[in-house]
């Protein structure tokens, strides 16, 4: 799958739910009018013919709510692509510490965290959570700490990963020499 698709299938994964209050409300107002049709003795044709188009654009609106949803990742897919996204994270993590994989005595240890407020550079509209079949809460922004362990320090590179765009905002990098260290938290 292309990026492109692969980013048009997440918005699609983190959409918000259909609102299908105003296309029940056309469609009850149509089958209302057809039962005033029916009902009745009188000629009515402009109320059934009103009821019929009103209860069909009713049904349209639903179809199109409900209906048409293409295929939607799985919550695996969604995984597997946050946890490929780190990977390239990860590895552009080295470059901005100016470390090389060689420097480093331990794996980098990627750190994520959901961002659930408004960030700088991420648009209010990109704020969006899902809750999966899996029961799992899955976030379309994200704070990303991968930290760099070598021999002479400890560094960290930070950012504000935007999954539905692929997009890392508001980079940082600290570097922290052991000697300097004299507690984590």
């Amino acid at each position: 799958m292309d990026e492109q698709s692969k980013r048009e299938a997440l918005r699609k994964y983190f959409a918000p739910p259909p609102q299908p209050k105003n296309a029940v409300i056309l469609l009850v107002l149509g089958v209302l009018f057809l039962l005033g049709f029916f009902s009745n003795t009188n000629d009515l044709g402009v109320c059934g013919g009103i009821g019929f188009l009103l209860t069909l654009a009713g049904g349209v609106w639903l179809y199109s709510l409900y209906g048409i949803k293409g295929n939607l990742p799985s919550d695996i897919e969604v995984d597997n692509w946050f946890q490929e996204d780190v990977k390239q994270i990860v590895e552009q993590s080295l470059s901005k510490a100016g470390l090389d994989k060689s420097e480093l005595v331990q794996a980098p240890i990627p750190v994520t965290g959901p961002i659930l407020w408004a960030t700088n550079g991420v648009p209010s509209t990109d704020l969006r959570w899902k809750k999966g079949k899996d029961d799992l809460v899955r976030f379309s922004i994200n704070r990303i700490t991968v930290i760099l362990l070598s021999n002479q320090l400890l560094a960290a590179y930070a950012c504000d990963f935007n999954f539905l765009k692929n997009v890392s905002l508001n980079e940082s990098t600290q570097e922290y020499h052991y000697r300097d260290v004299v507690s984590v938290s």
